[in-house]
């Protein structure tokens, strides 16, 4: 007998594709962090260290390369440093900035094409999948065990749980049978340890 039961209906790519592409990338950098303990170790040193984030640092270099550039144009002969150390620092809060903004076009891709055709579903088409004891049960009654679970990630509106080589996102709203947070102490007690993410929680 099921104790979850999701019954699909549309997504509103709109309202959930940041949350989606924020959760796709918290799911990389689990991956890397498990793969590469020791560099992340070392990256969260330097990031504690370092004060604000990166695009905060962008931000400063841009603004301290306009203030030293400024004078540096108007007086080239006198101020030549002043003309250097602006110019390089707005080159590298540019680079900053752009680096940031590839990664996340590259999250956003990504969440686009898992919410591809989603958005058509109708609650009266009866798609459900549902998650009992023996495991989860998807719409094609394909039953997949919870040995194959591998992480799952909470935003405010969705359920992100990758499973074998499938990401599957479900809205928490779809929830017909259980609660949100009752579902959420089910799967942790089945996932891998330290397998459940909540957005909230990240740094």
């Amino acid at each position: 007998m099921a104790s979850f039961v999701f019954q699909f209906s549309g997504y509103d790519a709109g309202r959930l594709l940041p949350q989606l592409s924020l959760a796709l990338e918290a799911g990389v950098e689990a991956d890397s962090r498990n793969k590469h303990s020791a560099l992340w170790k070392h990256i969260d040193h330097r990031r504690a260290r370092s004060g604000p984030p990166a695009r905060g640092k962008s931000l400063l270099f841009l603004a301290v390369g306009i203030f030293l550039l400024v004078p540096g144009l108007v007086r080239p002969g006198e101020l030549l440093l002043c003309l250097l150390a602006g110019a390089a620092s707005i080159l590298a809060g540019v680079n900053g900035l752009y680096q940031k903004r590839r990664l996340k076009h590259r999250f956003d891709l990504s969440a686009r094409r898992l919410l591809m055709g989603k958005e058509d579903i109708r609650r009266e088409d009866g798609h459900t999948l549902s998650f009992s004891p023996a495991g989860m049960t998807l719409p094609d009654q394909e039953l997949v065990p919870y040995k194959a679970f591998i992480r799952l990630i909470v935003s405010r509106d969705l359920f992100l749980l990758y499973f074998d080589e499938r990401i599957l996102p479900l809205k928490k709203e779809d929830l017909v049978l259980g609660n949100a947070d009752d579902f959420l102490l089910f799967l942790k007690e089945r996932l891998p340890e330290g397998g459940c993410i909540q957005l909230e929680d990240m740094p």
